[in-house]
């Protein structure tokens, strides 16, 4: 019996070193991945709106937002970079975009439509600079912060179904993927939004709080507008999928929808969003006057769609057009074919416990396909709801299956020993 005993503190001693060090691992490579992001920002051109839009908060009159962006840009950005944005980018009818917009307040102060419903993101970035950050370092911040915020998560959320040795290990494989660890250099929203998203989508899953995680999905439109995709796709699969005792009323589930249509087309409205089918055609030419936006036709709808699908069908990535770096890649494809499978995989065990996460796997994949048809690029940026939540999903779901079959077979067990006591 005491080297029953024995063994036993032996193996506990065991986890916990392995636990420690796992922790110790991931705060690590966490640490290592924010610091080279903090050093070495990915200074992208979204940066510019970035900065006009946080000055914005503070100046009434877009020609001087104009003036003061560029004027942030050449003492903040190292000069070959201020050049770049200066300079060169898509042609267009009037000149190289980047040099037109340089130069014309009123073109530049029509395509900050595009970002300019990211409200909780630019309100946070004037408020970092109000605290005395430089504009350009501001606009990188907030995604570090919400990034390391996630990543922490990430690992509490594992450790609800692994070992804290297994589930650092696990937390470390997600934030190391690719399109979760590109995201830290850059200036971009999108680190708070996964962060949203990330605690909206374990509050319904592993909580049940679904008034809780409808308000962080809610909150998501107005860093990211097209996120009400994600709450459109999850309510539909929540009414579809789960039994109504199991979840909110249908009264609720369309309020819900109602308030996110609602925000939504207040946040497009008061942005002065030019529309999808102007973002699409970007790829052709950039504008300042959207007059100049090639009328839609069919047609052109789906050479452009060929088009994008023309590099990512060859290598699997979608690169910048001078090389410099990958925007997007095949990931996305993978992904969904995983939260498919999982869907067939609860479906198929038949298990009333899965029925959360079969709604909401399936909702993101609906948001996913509506995002892909209304705008076909498959960048890493705008699918950031899949990159973390869909392991986790799985992962949930794995452990649960792995539970239940334990212990029937402890059951089995117990059941053929009762015989022999007798």
């Amino acid at each position: 019996m005491s080297t029953t005993l024995g063994e036993a503190r032996s193996l506990c001693l065991t986890k916990l070193a392995f636990g420690a060090l796992g922790v110790l691992a991931f705060l690590g490579a966490v640490s290592c991945a924010l610091v080279a992001g903090y050093r070495r920002p990915a200074l992208n051109f979204d940066l510019v709106d970035y900065v006009a839009l946080a000055l914005e908060w503070v100046e009434d009159d877009p020609e001087a937002v104009h003036r003061r962006t560029y004027e942030v840009l050449a003492a903040e950005l190292p000069p070959d970079v201020f050049v770049d944005f200066t300079s060169g980018g898509s042609p267009t009818a009037a000149g190289p975009y980047r040099e037109r917009i340089a130069k014309d307040w009123e073109a530049f102060d029509a395509n900050l439509g595009f970002h300019r419903g990211r409200y909780l993101y630019t309100a946070t970035v004037c408020g970092l600079n109000a605290l005395g950050v430089p504009l350009v370092a501001a606009t990188a911040v907030p995604n570090l912060i919400f990034w390391g915020l996630t990543a922490l998560f990430v690992l509490f959320w594992a450790t609800r179904h692994f070992a804290l040795g297994p589930a650092a290990v696990f937390a470390l494989g997600i934030l190391y993927s690719p399109p979760v660890l590109s995201l830290v250099p850059a200036s971009t929203p999108d680190g708070m939004a996964t962060f949203l998203v990330v605690l909206s989508l374990y509050l319904v899953l592993e909580q049940r709080a679904f008034l809780a995680s409808a308000t962080l999905l809610t909150l998501a439109i107005l860093v990211r507008s097209d996120f009400v995709l994600i709450s459109g796709g999850v309510a539909a699969a929540l009414f579809l999928l789960v039994e109504r005792s199991r979840r909110p009323s249908n009264g609720s589930l369309l309020a819900w929808l109602a308030i996110c249509l609602v925000l939504y087309l207040a946040v497009s409205r008061s942005a002065r969003d030019p529309g999808w089918w102007a973002a699409f055609s970007c790829a052709w030419i950039r504008v300042g006057d959207f007059d100049e936006v090639i009328p839609f036709e069919p047609r052109l709808y789906l050479l452009g769609m060929k088009e994008r699908l023309a590099g990512l069908s060859y290598h699997g990535y979608d690169g910048a057009s001078d090389g410099s770096f990958v925007r997007g890649s095949n990931f996305v494809l993978t992904y969904c074919a995983a939260a498919a499978g999982g869907i067939a995989l609860a479906l198929r065990s038949r298990l009333k416990a899965f029925d959360v996460h079969v709604a909401v796997l399936a909702g993101l994949l609906v948001a996913t396909a509506v995002r892909y048809v209304v705008f076909p690029h498959l960048w890493d940026r705008y699918f950031v709801y899949l990159w973390v939540p869909v392991p986790l999903c799985l992962a949930g779901m794995a452990a649960e299956l792995i539970a239940r079959l334990n212990g029937a077979e402890r059951a089995e067990r117990t059941g053929d020993a009762a015989p022999a006591e007798r």
